[in-house]
Parts: structure tokens; C-alpha cells; sequence
């Protein structure tokens, strides 16, 4: 498995998209999977347990730990690179990095759109 490689500078929302404000327990970068905590903060999602592995969304900015950020739920987000159109993606083994293939838990978060881009599907 490969992480895709992701420009924090291109990270971005690209149309129609669902999204929720989460207050970060951890600095997050643009484009970093999350998912939510007992508590109600967010996380960075990994894809080797089965808790931080549920993805709930995509960060649309960086932000400080303790600032909230809006998560996109679902539509399409780009700022990646080499994806493969049609092909899944998944929660990476590394914190916060999306997959072409899964982690130790499988978790899909959507498909590749295009070569740059992802439809977000959590």
C-alpha cells in the first residue's frame, strides 16, 4: 500500500460537498482524514485500529490544535496526486494520509475522480 501523495497548498473542496465543523484535539493539514473522538473532538484517522480507522471526513484547511475545522463529508476534494480513476482510497496506515490500498483495517473514503481528485463518500 502507498500513501497518495497530497499538496497541502491544493487541498481544497472542488464543488457540491456536506460538511461539519469538528474542534481539532491535534494540528491538522489540509487534505488529513479525521475522525471524531469519544469526547466529540477531532483526530487524525489511521488505518491500523479499528476507532481512528471510521473516517469521518476530509479537513478543508490547516488548523492548530484546539481551533475548529470544517470536515468535508462528502463531494469531491482535490490536492492529490497519481490516483488511478475508478480506484478506491482508503485510511492509510499513516495518521491522516489517505491510501490506494488498505490499511491494517480496511476503511474505503471514497474513489478516485481523477487523477487529482477524490469523491469523498463517509
Amino acid at each position: 500500500m502507498a500513501v497518495i501523495t497530497r499538496s497541502t497548498a491544493d487541498a481544497r473542496p472542488t464543488n457540491d460537498f456536506d460538511s461539519l465543523q469538528v474542534k481539532m484535539d491535534v494540528a491538522v493539514l489540509a487534505g488529513q482524514l479525521v475522525y471524531i473522538k469519544s469526547n466529540g473532538n477531532g483526530a487524525l484517522a489511521v488505518g491500523t485500529t479499528a476507532t481512528p480507522a471510521a473516517a469521518r471526513g476530509v479537513a478543508s484547511m490547516s488548523c492548530a490544535a484546539g481551533q475548529a475545522v470544517a470536515i468535508i463529508t462528502r463531494g469531491l476534494f482535490g490536492g492529490w496526486t497519481g490516483m488511478t480513476p475508478g480506484t478506491n482510497v482508503f485510511v492509510s496506515d499513516t495518521a491522516g494520509e489517505a491510501g490506494d490500498a488498505a490499511g491494517t483495517v480496511s476503511k474505503i473514503i471514497g474513489f478516485a475522480r481523477s487523477a487529482t481528485d477524490v469523491y469523498i463518500e463517509l
